[in-house]
């Protein structure tokens, strides 16, 4: 960190009203660590939990339309979750005070799941477990900027430890459920959670800057042109790549792949990350947060369409190294463009607003994937998503510059 960046964290740290902190070195090195472990141990849990969740809802008995419609209850309530807790981080300025909620109402739901294995009961454990554990990507990434301030090219470098976190448990934990069980899944999950609870009360309280109704700021930022545009692709290229995503382990199966191939495909995808997490500081500086959604979304219309022309299963992992041409810049740049189109008392909610957008995605990915699939088999369900995928870069693309060329009112940016 060079000094300049720890001159503006020491400005935000005595600017707090609500709570004040030491502003010197080792109070900001502490801040900046915390924001770190935040996303690798959140990402570790992830690796551990949703690895496997569909697996243990196998294990007691619950039928692939149940297990279904479970995992389009996340995506489903992160529409609506990631928004508001947005808007309560910009509006009160208090990310340990939501951390803490947040990591307390993951635990009881984590509770309820390991207590009961009735399918309508898992629901509700299922709702509340997502109403406090999908916003916080969305809170993390505005912390993250908020303590950049103005070097937020460097979000890259903090983001990878959640990949690290991800890697570690996903590889490690199949040999933990196989010597104990799946009904270790749910302490350990437990365990990530106390961990980046621990960990956030290391976090600064922010200034607070909102003056008006959070609703209004909400509606003054998704009336601009630009955030419509980015808004809408956004959706139609998670759309594509959940749909995608999700058949990928099935395809590489239904072409005679093993399970150990499955494992290796995902180790690949998620170790090639590392490297350009890494220099995403430098990306942004030298192409800018447009180039690189603009990338991710042509890499994943050729990701996509490169696992519905495969003719054999072990071609999947030579596809799969376009996932650092799609998910890496595509989430980079997606994260700094919503921090970019959003005011300074509205970063938090522009994050959560874009996670809604994903989530969206995810959910109509889900539905749409699973009936294609059954309609036109693996080949055609990607390559229908792909074009997807490319109607999202279309619109963005193009959106964008017929925007710049009308100059309309909100098109800055």
């Amino acid at each position: 960190m060079d000094s300049s960046l720890h001159e503006r964290d020491r400005m935000d740290l005595n600017n707090d009203n609500s709570e004040s902190l030491p502003a010197d070195h080792s109070t900001v090195r502490v801040a900046h660590w915390a924001v770190r472990m935040l996303y690798f141990f959140f990402f570790a849990g992830m690796g551990l939990f949703f690895s496997f969740i569909n697996v243990y809802y196998l294990s007691i008995g619950l039928s692939g339309m149940q297990i279904g419609i479970l995992g389009t209850i996340g995506p489903l309530v992160g529409v609506f979750s990631s928004i508001l807790w947005g808007m309560a981080s910009d509006r009160f300025g208090r990310p340990r005070l939501l951390f803490a909620m947040a990591s307390v109402g993951a635990l009881s739901a984590v509770a309820a799941l390991a207590g009961t294995r009735i399918f309508v009961w898992i629901i509700p454990a299922v709702i509340w477990l997502s109403l406090f554990s999908n916003p916080m990507p969305a809170m993390m990434d505005s912390t993250t900027f908020r303590l950049l301030g103005d070097h937020p090219e460097r979000y890259g470098r903090y983001r990878m430890f959640g990949t690290l976190g991800f890697i570690l448990t996903s590889s490690l934990s199949g040999f933990l459920f196989e010597r104990m069980g799946l009904v270790a899944l749910f302490p350990a999950f437990g365990s990530t959670i106390v961990l980046f609870l621990m960990t956030s009360f290391a976090l600064p309280n922010t200034p607070i800057h909102l003056h008006t109704s959070p609703f209004d700021g909400l509606g003054g930022l998704v009336r601009q042109p630009l955030w419509l545009v980015f808004a809408l692709s956004i959706f139609l290229v998670w759309l594509a790549a959940n749909g995608a995503v999700n058949f990928i382990g099935v395809t590489i199966k239904t072409l005679g792949g093993s399970d150990r191939l499955i494992g290796i495909n995902w180790a690949i995808a998620s170790s090639l990350e590392l490297p350009v997490m890494w220099a995403s500081a430098y990306l942004l500086k030298r192409f800018g947060a447009v180039r690189l959604v603009t990338v991710g979304f042509l890499g994943y219309f050729l990701r996509i369409l490169g696992f519905g022309l495969i003719p054999s299963a072990e071609w999947a992992l030579l596809v799969n190294i376009l996932h650092v041409f799609s998910y890496v810049p595509a989430t980079i740049g997606s994260v700094a463009y919503a921090n970019q189109l959003a005011p300074p008392e509205l970063k938090a909610t522009s994050q959560g607003l874009l996670f809604a957008m994903m989530n969206l995605g995810s959910v109509f990915g889900a539905l749409s994937g699973g009936w294609l699939f059954d309609q036109f088999g693996p080949p055609g369900l990607f390559r229908i998503l792909a074009f997807v995928a490319l109607a999202g870069f279309f619109l963005f693309t193009l959106g964008r510059a017929s925007l710049k060329k009308l100059q309309l009112p909100g098109t800055a940016g």
